[in-house]
């Protein structure tokens, strides 16, 4: 289905409008009904005031036989009452009807609870039943159904709903930007799947062109056409190229040759193998393009069902001190330890020890340290370069207790399973930091290989029990 951007981005500048036009409203409305509220308490005052008023002459006309007069008490007036206890009297309260868990084992247990983890599955209503089987590892988190309902009383106020709009209006710029995106990306495809339907379709026109030279009269009809005086200069080319295959220049006497039954009959396979290689080439990638594509709209739905969590990688080395000479490449290859991708947002460095207190010192790198941060897919530095930035290590950067500094990434770079990485880092200056050692090649989150760091590259002869990346920071 193609997708209307313009119309999408319409409506959600309509939408934008109508938040606009009932936050007024609802001021409006508030506004007026306290005034109409009000008036109307102060004509009861009045009202009452001149009824106590007649009641106290009427009093006093009757028979004088009386001794003395009988007075009456003054109804008591209430008060005018505060604005949020009139805010209070005209809400309406309605009692909410009992809703059953329809779950035969159940037994029509109330659903009267909220489970509110962002991390479960069945976040939702429940009953007890529910919460026993599903939500016992998170009981804290699942709440009354009364006290959610009062939460969302108190926060639906005209107030709420104007900061809700300014919000809704953010989040509109935001689909804006995204859906520009997703139309250039859907572009792009439409346009290499017309490119690639045009290359296949040329390549099986010269394979059929091919083949109509052992089936049909094509050799007799382009000799009628190569043979008539008037041909031009276009057409015995176009004629020529269908029967180049049945011609040969003899390596011996250099004359061209018509190809005998035994050379035909070659050509005859080399044709056939063509086409079977040109169906096995198309059918692998036809079929990882579609599954790819399966995975990305897979992806798609679970992005907008679930929120990124942030984690740390359980860290590789078991000690860390100091003295570690860092002046070449440090390599090291990981794999996901998971069943899911993850987006690699970036990694742990040693705290370094040597960085220069006046940059008069060390006017050759103005007193700074830079390093070169690579990531490569494959086991070696031989592979694809999949990102590269540049990241200036100073005192501004704190380490933690390990001695660990977090270094993020400019953006975080998705990562699959089951497939190697290898990640390395080359300061432009020697150095000396903190090092991790008795590492291991396993953890919760990863396996750790030896790197392979081309001819090009000076190793720092670091490895999977020694060296630097302790830890890795993801979401998943």
């Amino acid at each position: 289905m193609k997708l209307n951007f313009s119309k999408i981005i319409m409506e959600g500048n309509i939408q934008q409008q109508i938040y606009h036009n009932k936050i007024f409203i609802n001021q409006f409305e508030s506004k007026n009904l306290f005034d109409k509220d009000y008036q109307q308490q102060q004509n009861q005052n009045i009202a009452n005031r001149k009824e106590v008023k007649n009641k106290l002459i009427n009093q006093t006309k009757v028979s004088s036989k009386k001794s003395s007069i009988q007075y009456i008490k003054s109804p008591q007036i209430t008060p005018k009452s505060s604005v949020a206890q009139l805010k209070q009297e005209t809400e309406i309260k309605s009692e909410m009807q009992v809703q059953f868990c329809q779950k035969k084992e159940h037994h029509q247990n109330p659903i009267n609870l909220v489970c509110l983890s962002e991390e479960c599955e069945f976040k939702g209503l429940l009953c007890s039943f529910c919460l026993i089987e599903k939500h016992s590892q998170h009981v804290n988190e699942c709440v009354p159904l009364k006290k959610v309902l009062q939460a969302l009383n108190k926060v639906n106020n005209p107030n709420t709903k104007e900061e809700l709009g300014f919000i809704g209006c953010d989040i509109l710029k935001q689909h804006y930007f995204l859906f520009s995106q997703f139309r250039r990306y859907i572009t792009a495809i439409q346009d290499s799947i017309k490119s690639l339907e045009q290359a296949i379709e040329k390549k099986m026109l010269e394979l059929r062109q091919e083949s109509e030279l052992f089936v049909g009269n094509l050799l007799e009809q382009s000799m009628e056409k190569l043979n008539d005086p008037n041909c031009n200069a276009e057409t015995i080319q176009q004629e020529l190229k269908k029967l180049f295959p049945l011609l040969q220049i003899s390596p011996i006497q250099g004359e061209v040759q018509c190809l005998g039954v035994e050379q035909k009959q070659k050509e005859a396979e080399r044709i056939t193998k063509s086409a079977e290689l040109l169906e096995r080439e198309c059918k692998f990638w036809m079929e990882k393009s579609l599954e790819d594509l399966k995975k990305l709209e897979n992806n798609i739905l679970i992005a907008t069902r679930r929120r990124p969590i942030s984690k740390i990688s359980q860290s590789r080395f078991g000690k860390s001190q100091s003295g570690w000479v860092l002046s070449e490449t440090e390599a090291l290859t990981f794999e996901i330890n998971k069943e899911q991708d993850i987006w690699l947002k970036g990694f742990g460095m040693f705290e370094v020890t040597s960085l220069p207190k006046d940059i008069t010192n060390d006017r050759e790198n103005n007193g700074s340290l830079n390093i070169d941060v690579k990531l490569f897919q494959g086991g070696n530095t031989q592979g694809k370069v999949l990102h590269e930035e540049i990241i200036h290590i100073s005192r501004d950067l704190h380490a933690n207790f390990d001695h660990i500094i977090e270094i993020n990434l400019q953006k975080p770079l998705k990562l699959e399973t089951k497939q190697k990485y290898t990640i390395t880092l080359k300061p432009n200056r020697e150095c000396i930091s903190y090092f991790g050692y008795n590492g291991c090649f396993q953890t919760s989150d990863f396996k750790y290989y030896d790197s392979v760091v081309s001819k090009d590259l000076k190793n720092n002869s670091s490895g999977v029990l020694l060296g630097q990346f302790p830890v890795f920071y993801y979401e998943e």
